[in-house]
């Protein structure tokens, strides 16, 4: 996972950088649901420029509050004709039929099974995250490694909390 705070100056030459005068291809999602922590699974949609083609690069795209997966798919269609692997999931609780509550802690660990998942079975080297709004509070949360665990011990300490305050 990289995240925008890395200095990528050094990697990309300005001057280099040329508008693609190729057809982009239209490129049929592939639906892929994939197990979160218990309780959640996320479903999304897959983007490959081709079954057999092996990205080193991919995207995993967060849409915003009352946005589902479908938002990106302009940028998903023109990322995978480059050549990368894009990943556009329905947060907890929008979209397709989800399963599980919007709870940061399950919703950001889940999208850290979501990379291990994409690097495992695509053999993506690198994972970089596109978000939006509710997207970029994933995404925070995520870089943190915030859990399911960390989110119910504060709220354990916080009903303490009010208990003492009476």
């Amino acid at each position: 996972l990289f995240s925008a705070h890395e200095d990528l100056s050094s990697k990309v030459n300005p001057e280099k950088l040329e508008v693609s005068r190729e057809k982009i291809i239209d490129i049929i999602p592939r639906e892929v649901r994939i197990q979160g922590v218990p309780g959640f699974i996320i479903s999304g949609d897959l983007y490959l420029k081709d079954a057999n083609y092996k990205p080193k690069i991919g995207i995993i795209a967060l849409h915003g509050i009352n946005d589902t997966r479908r938002v990106y798919y302009s940028l998903a269609v023109r990322a995978a004709n480059m050549g990368f692997l894009v990943y556009c999931p329905d947060l907890p609780s929008h979209g397709h039929p989800s399963e599980g509550a919007l709870r940061f802690g399950a919703s950001s660990e889940s999208m850290l099974l979501v990379v291990r998942h994409l690097k495992e079975k695509y053999g993506v080297e690198k994972i970089g995250v596109i978000a939006w709004s509710l997207g970029s509070i994933v995404a925070s949360y995520q870089l943190m490694h915030y859990t399911a665990a960390i989110e119910e011990h504060l709220e354990k300490f916080d009903s303490n909390l009010r208990k003492t305050d009476g």
